[in-house]
């Protein structure tokens, strides 16, 4: 914990953001409990164009299935006892957090993957409020940024 604490401290002095992929992670360890239930969220009515599902079923099929079951373990270890742990120093200390998520990896459908992401941000233990979670325009696409409220402040200084 002492690391994590440091490496929280050091990204939160140095302003840095950080975009944790929680719902990334958890989109993972649940492939690899339920194989084909990606398939089934509700979400998954909007990933119906045949290259698309079968972008999910190759990802599944090639690097997910393969994947032995102590390396699983290790996996979800580190997702609880770094990734998440991280994440909530982060937010403790005033870091600067995104939320984003890789739409590509099986379970995640753009917009939905979003709305995974903010509710894994407040189960490792962001609180949001008002004035935390407002979306932030990059040069392609639109973030959300989720920050301690007493660092949350936009570019131009104002809250």
């Amino acid at each position: 914990m002492v690391q994590i604490d440091r490496v929280a401290s050091t990204l939160a002095a140095r302003g840095a953001w950080v975009i944790p992929t929680l719902a990334t992670s958890r989109a993972i360890l649940d492939t690899f409990d339920h194989p084909d239930g990606a398939f089934a969220l509700p979400e998954a009515v909007y990933f119906q164009h045949p290259l698309e599902r079968a972008v999910w079923a190759f990802i599944i099929d090639n690097l997910y299935r393969p994947v032995p079951a102590p390396a699983r373990v290790a996996l979800r270890d580190d997702f609880e006892r770094f990734q998440r742990p991280l994440t909530r120093a982060l937010h403790e200390k005033g870091g600067k957090l995104l939320a984003g998520s890789d739409t590509i990896i099986p379970g995640l459908v753009p917009g939905f993957g979003l709305h995974r992401e903010l509710a894994e941000l407040v189960r490792a233990g962001s609180r949001p409020t008002r004035r935390s979670v407002r979306p932030r325009r990059g040069r392609s696409s639109t973030w959300a940024s989720w920050t301690a409220p007493a660092r949350s402040r936009s570019a131009s200084g104002r809250t």
